[in-house]
């Protein structure tokens, strides 16, 4: 839970954070990504090559980045319609503005991505969103016919960087 006093209060302000810690949550992401046998998601379709794959493994150099769709965030537009349906205007429980994607090629590879996060002193998790759950018979689940996925939101807690912009 977020503390009380320590609450975003505004839209603008979640923003401004979001857009401040961008470079140093893409960071992270990358290098979780590259520990952990993690893809991220290609910037441009022609690097996709052969059969449009999207995904590609980071080389751990940090011009190599550009190559990637990264540091994208929730747009405003989105945020304030999840504020208005869901959150009844309660702008600090929108957990989802920095956002990325990580592609594993298996389970295995995904678990233990998750195994890092949970054990990383630096990060809470928040939240766990996933649509792989076998035993899930309900109709979203049945219906399901897109990739599967596990949303994770993660806290920053350790970042030296981060607690300096604020």
């Amino acid at each position: 839970d977020v503390e009380e006093g320590r609450r975003v209060e505004s839209l603008d302000q979640l923003y401004s954070q979001a857009f401040l810690v961008r470079d140093a949550f893409v960071h992270l992401v990358a290098t979780l990504s590259s520990l952990n046998q993690g893809k991220l998601r290609l910037a441009a379709p022609s690097e996709a090559g052969e059969g449009g794959v999207q995904f590609a493994r980071w080389d751990g150099e940090e011009r190599s980045l550009e190559g990637f769709q990264l540091g994208r965030l929730k747009s405003i537009q989105s945020i304030a319609a999840k504020l208005d349906c869901a959150y009844a205007g309660e702008v600090w429980r929108v957990l989802d503005v920095c956002r990325e994607t990580l592609y594993f090629d298996t389970v295995i590879e995904l678990k233990e991505c998750l195994d890092a996060i949970c054990s990383d002193p630096g990060l809470r998790v928040v939240r766990v969103r996933s649509t792989m759950d076998p035993e899930d018979q309900s109709a979203d689940a049945v219906q399901w016919a897109g990739m599967q996925y596990v949303s994770v939101s993660v806290m920053v807690m350790g970042s030296e960087e981060a607690k300096r912009l604020f």
